[in-house]
């Protein structure tokens, strides 16, 4: 095993453990490839993880579905992209057929609050744009 492969096994290892210790914590339910977060208001979304390499990095692509793209009008991708505009951090995004919010972290450098904060976000923005949008509590 080459030492970038050890590392990048240490780095999955590691953020299994800050993402169980923070589902304990916070009450969000783990899945097999991410996190349920459940929302006091009885609403919940669901937040897919993927490893990928990135040249010499490997890092984690946080992504929640927010809805059908293809049954958006203009008027809703329009009011999407302008949202996408002013995000602080993630992008809105198209994956396969559905409207998306996702952002990606560095697994060699982040840290059990980055991670909690990205999951948290990407929960709290894509349930909302899903109820805005749609109108649904699907994801």
């Amino acid at each position: 095993m080459s030492i970038r492969e050890y590392s990048d096994m240490v780095n999955r290892e590691s953020f299994a453990d800050i993402l169980r210790t923070i589902c304990v914590e916070r009450g969000w339910e783990l899945l097999p490839s991410g996190v349920n977060v459940k929302h006091a208001d009885g609403r919940h979304q669901v937040i897919h993880f993927e490893l990928f390499d990135n040249r010499e990095r490997e890092g984690v692509r946080l992504t929640s579905m927010i809805g059908e793209a293809k049954g958006m009008s203009y008027e809703q991708m329009e009011q999407a992209l302008r949202a996408n505009m002013n995000l602080a951090h993630g992008a809105l995004a198209l994956h396969h057929d559905e409207l998306c919010l996702t952002e990606t972290l560095s697994l060699d450098e982040a840290e059990a609050g980055e991670i909690e904060s990205a999951v948290e976000f990407i929960a709290d923005l894509a349930d909302m744009y899903e109820k805005i949008l749609f109108g649904t509590d699907r994801h």
